[in-house]
């Protein structure tokens, strides 16, 4: 009987909306769910006999602590046998005549390897909510503190992450997204289940998160370090300023993410640029757009026009790659974008995007000491170079086009400031080719510094940073002009 069964699978915290998604998807004329169990919520989990509950390792607010609370295809209770007899206890409280099935817990968040393997075609269907709204839902079930229930809150989400790669079928909602739109939201669920939508009623659905956040803005716990700050971030939430949503556009955590590679060229040496092209081409991208900035090689135009590949040409030669950048990005169709230099060699995309920014890993750049405003300021460098940004972000942060700054130290220092969620290449994926009569070699050194203190300058007054930091940062640019590489040895002169 099973076999013949479609297992969707609700998992997520308590107090994280598990309940009313579970209601609405077992609502549709197809899909039985579990009902008149008599437990809590009609979870699954309490009527079935084979794996423990979350109760057993402390409940809400707890149970993603304990080690033995997580479970994976390699456990010794993933067997076809038990698969059998879970299905067996759970078939008294279904409607066997339908083809579907809906059952929810709050441990399925961290047992979806685990059960994918006792019901091999099942969907995962995962709600997350802002761990502080989550943290102070929970308090009055649980007798520990808010730290620590932020801290179970992100400890399980990452538990879910780590697996996710796993996973075949899985959707992840946020809360916050689904009050916003609930009926877009209903409608992408089913349309991840292959089935029909239906139309709820919105008006039952509202935002309880606000009166959280404001306990939270009167307790002593907001002093939060930047690494929990980091962590939140991963998951779209920010704990210094709970009402900011991140990545708004994109609740499934872009497990299938699509690519858009732009290439600004102009009169490229066509060797190079036929190299790029190709290693850029191996990696299958969504798109490629070559984007022409007036280049007059005839040749170079005519291979670019033949690759394949969507061919730009920008209104009049700038001469930078902000204009070109900026042109590839309205025609880009894909979730993020990747800048790629037109001589350089792109090696490696990321299998899957988590974050607002993955920072490319090229060659003789150290990228991991950049990752901060201070670090980029006293040590410019190509940062941009196969980092791969999400297009709604680029949206709203555009490549300056103004040559007296540099485009790219100056939208990066915007997005670290916005505190958008980052991570970086784990290895180098780009070969950097320092081209003789390139732009960037036809300058000075002094040259290029005072052209990072206009960045600077220009960064403090469009984030309208206080006079206070702008002096620091200043400061910082100034140290640049004056020791280059060796600015990190004269810190110390910032503070005197």
């Amino acid at each position: 009987m099973m076999k013949e069964k479609q297992a969707i699978l609700i998992g997520g915290l308590h107090r994280s909306g598990t309940s009313f998604i579970f209601n609405i998807i077992k609502e549709h004329m197809l899909i039985s769910g579990l009902s008149n169990t008599g437990e809590i919520e009609d979870e699954g989990q309490h009527v079935q006999s084979i794996y423990p509950s979350a109760h057993k390792f402390g409940g809400p607010g707890v149970f993603a602590f304990a080690k033995e609370a997580y479970m994976d295809e390699t456990h010794l209770l993933a067997t076809n046998k038990n698969a059998i007899k879970i299905f067996k206890e759970w078939s008294p409280y279904l409607n066997l005549s339908l083809d579907y099935f809906v059952e929810k817990s709050p441990p399925n968040l961290i047992r979806t390897r685990f059960l994918q393997e006792l019901y091999p075609n099942s969907k995962f269907i995962i709600i997350l909510r802002h761990p502080i709204a989550v943290a102070y839902a929970t308090k009055k079930w649980s007798k520990t503190s808010i730290p620590s229930l932020l801290e179970h809150s992100l400890k399980a989400y990452e538990l879910f992450y780590k697996d996710i790669d796993s996973l075949s079928n899985v959707h992840v909602i946020r809360y916050e997204e689904f009050i916003l739109q609930p009926q877009k939201s209903v409608d992408a669920i089913f349309d991840f289940l292959g089935l029909d939508s239906y139309q709820i009623n919105e008006n039952l659905y509202v935002d309880k998160n606000k009166k959280y956040f404001e306990m939270w803005e009167k307790d002593v716990f907001c002093n939060v370090p930047q690494q929990l700050e980091r962590r939140a971030n991963t998951y779209g939430y920010s704990l210094k300023d709970p009402m900011k949503l991140l990545n708004m556009n994109n609740s499934q955590r872009n497990v299938n993410s699509t690519i858009s590679v732009i290439i600004p060229f102009y009169n490229t040496p066509l060797f190079l640029f036929i190299e790029c092209i190709r290693s850029v081409k191996k990696l299958s991208p969504f798109e490629i757009i070559l984007v022409d900035d007036c280049s007059d090689n005839s040749e170079l135009i005519k291979f670019a026009k033949n690759t394949g590949c969507k061919y730009l040409r920008t209104p009049y030669q700038s001469g930078f790659d902000g204009l070109p950048f900026n042109m590839g990005v309205k025609e880009a169709k894909g979730d993020y974008i990747c800048r790629v230099d037109s001589d350089d060699i792109l090696l490696e995309l990321p299998q899957r995007l988590e974050y607002d920014i993955h920072f490319g890993n090229a060659d003789r750049v150290n990228i991991k000491t950049l990752i901060c405003i201070e670090e980029l300021i006293l040590a410019p460098r190509a940062i941009l170079n196969a980092t791969i940004i999400r297009r709604e972000v680029l949206n709203q942060f555009t490549l300056a086009e103004d040559p007296n700054v540099y485009g790219d130290i100056l939208i990066i220092l915007q997005l670290l400031y916005n505190k958008y969620s980052f991570d970086v290449h784990s290895k180098v994926n780009y070969i950097y080719r320092n081209r003789e009569g390139s732009i960037q070699n036809s300058k000075s050194h002094i040259q290029h510094r005072l052209r990072l203190i206009q960045t600077v300058a220009r960064f403090c007054s469009l984030e309208d940073i206080s006079a206070k930091n702008s002096e620091y940062y200043m400061k910082l640019a100034m140290l640049n002009l004056k020791y280059g590489s060796q600015s990190r040895q004269h810190i110390d002169e910032v503070f005197t």
